[in-house]
């Protein structure tokens, strides 16, 4: 195992603690086994932070509560998910509503969105300034949901309805974790470079879960598969395959590789994430 494999529990460590709650404030009502799903996944939007903190030369204590609140942003969007879809499993486990009821899961995930917040405000100046960006990520990935939910009821939507609305579900939180880490005062051109390169692995990341959905067994993901079909939602599963992602994932390491923009660390960071971390995470294409 890596070094950087093991920075990894330290992040852990930092959500299991924000979770918690400070010691001064009333703790969450459920037991800490019932937390676990929410700091046992792949930290993917965690592990773009740190690649890019680390090819831009950030200190670990300063990108891991950053790496931490992204992930538990995440997190409580998979609580809520799992109550709207029905979903049973998630990362497999029984899904937390499930085992408390949807109110006291939709409640649990909005504790983890304070709890995120919380951790950035008493994490240093670096931190607090990413604030705005995850609030911004949030918003954006509820209102994609709020449209893809009243989209059964319009007409059928075109591929790029779909592309776009998958954007917005999943590119703004990979967006915060490549263009988090960046110091203040960044130029904008620099810091959008960045978020949309952010962005399209977010996009990239749907499609794969899309077409998995559509064919994989909850036994194979450890989550709750045919969610999609059965609410009658329109997905990229319609258009994509796992060809369309080797396409899209070329383009992108291509499109790093080329610009003038990054810095020859974070082309060579950005490149550890695709091969080491995102690539091996594409369900569809471990399969081909």
């Amino acid at each position: 195992m890596s070094q950087f494999d093991l920075d990894f529990e330290p992040v852990r460590r930092l959500m299991r603690a924000a979770i918690a709650g400070p010691k001064d404030l009333p703790s969450p009502p459920l037991p800490a086994s019932a937390w676990k799903w929410a700091t046992g996944g792949q930290l993917l939007r965690a592990r773009l932070a740190g690649r890019m903190a680390t090819g831009r030369h950030v200190p670990r204590k300063t990108w891991m509560p950053v790496a931490a609140a992204i992930e538990l942003v995440h997190a409580a969007s998979l609580l809520h998910d799992d109550v709207i879809d029905g979903a049973l499993l998630r990362r497999h486990a029984p899904a937390l509503w499930t085992l408390y009821g949807p109110r006291l899961a939709i409640l649990a995930g909005d504790l983890l969105l304070a709890s995120a917040f919380d951790l950035l405000e008493g994490s240093g100046r670096s931190a607090r300034a990413v604030v705005p960006y995850l609030v911004n990520a949030a918003r954006i990935t509820c209102v994609s949901e709020m449209r893809r939910e009243l989209a059964p009821g319009a007409p059928p939507l075109t591929d790029e309805k779909i592309l776009e609305l998958a954007y917005g579900k999943t590119g703004p939180l990979f967006g915060v974790a490549a263009a988090g880490t960046l110091p203040p005062g960044t130029p904008d051109k620099r810091l959008a470079f960045w978020e949309e390169t952010g962005n399209e692995v977010g996009v990239i990341y749907q499609m794969a879960d899309d077409i998995a959905d559509a064919t994989s067994t909850d036994a194979d993901t450890g989550k709750t598969m045919g969610r999609d079909a059965a609410r009658n939602l329109s997905t990229c599963a319609r258009f994509a395959t796992p060809s369309t992602l080797r396409e899209r994932l070329d383009e992108l390491d291509l499109s790093v590789a080329l610009s003038p923009i990054p810095t020859p660390d974070e082309r060579l960071a950005f490149q550890m994430f695709l091969q080491g971390d995102f690539l091996p995470a594409l369900r569809p294409l471990q399969r081909t």
